[in-house]
């Protein structure tokens, strides 16, 4: 695997264990993490958030209920937080801003490394 493919595969796994805390005890939401696309699916019909590899770019894409599509890189190398390339703003950041807009009664993201 390539050193994006392993960036990419270990952030996708982080925002899936962050996911997973806030959505697992709440009833109809699902998350899943299958060939390098993260899907969350939210609790009644409040939406969904799908970030995927997109190898050519170098890049995740993000798809949102609240904000919409964007990509996301690692512009300062491998290590480095994966910012989106038109606001700056860090990925782990607007997902847990945006599933606490979505799901007030839900705790706050816990991402581990």
């Amino acid at each position: 695997m390539s050193q994006f493919g392993e960036e990419a595969e270990r952030e996708l796994v982080s925002l899936l264990v962050g996911a997973e805390s806030v959505l697992e005890e709440l009833e109809g939401a699902d998350v899943e993490l299958k060939d390098g696309v993260l899907t969350l699916v939210l609790p009644m019909n409040r939406g969904s958030f799908v970030v995927n590899k997109q190898t050519p770019t170098q890049q995740l894409w993000w798809s949102s209920p609240v904000s919409g599509p964007r990509r996301y890189a690692q512009t300062g190398g491998p290590g480095t937080p994966w910012k989106c390339v038109r606001s700056g703003s860090e990925l782990r950041s607007d997902l847990a801003r945006e599933l606490a807009m979505l799901l007030p009664e839900a705790k706050a993201v816990q991402y581990h490394d």
